[in-house]
């Protein structure tokens, strides 16, 4: 691979979150109404921005493991893995924390690892290598 481009996304497990409180509140009503027409919708818009950017590599924070985008990519990208970012952690044992992880989808056949911090609530750390010289490293944690 001589050129690579990387696309980083937070999902907010796709319902629809614009960053604001508003947004939240409008985001987290749509998604307690109508979960999979607002995860259906929030995953085109993604599948649509990611076929407009043509990433190498797509990274996913907060990726929700029975999200549409993941059905959605998997045909496009050659190489990908979705894993809960809670590892041992108490919070992966809650409903709401449950299935919620982060992710990548690669083009290229690549290698990857999982690596887990000792403490913390959300300990992956996933390495995707890119060539035999150069691996990526990403992660969610909490700020706190």
């Amino acid at each position: 691979m001589t050129e690579c481009s990387i696309l980083f996304y937070n999902t907010a497990h796709c319902r629809g979150y614009n960053g604001s409180l508003p947004g939240y509140l409008s985001g987290w009503a749509g998604y307690f109404t109508s979960p999979t027409a607002v995860d259906t919708k929030v995953s085109e818009e993604i599948c649509s921005m990611i076929t407009e950017q043509d990433p190498t590599v797509c990274c996913f924070a907060e990726l929700k493991e029975s999200s549409a985008v993941n059905t959605m990519l998997q045909s496009q990208f050659s190489t990908h893995d979705y894993t809960g970012k809670y590892g041992e952690s108490y919070m992966g044992y809650f409903p709401w924390s449950k299935g919620k992880g982060n992710g990548f989808y690669a083009k290229d056949s690549l290698t990857h690892k999982k690596h887990w911090m000792p403490y913390g609530t959300k300990r992956l750390v996933h390495e995707v290598n890119l060539t035999d010289k150069t691996s990526l490293f990403f992660a969610h944690f909490a700020l706190g």
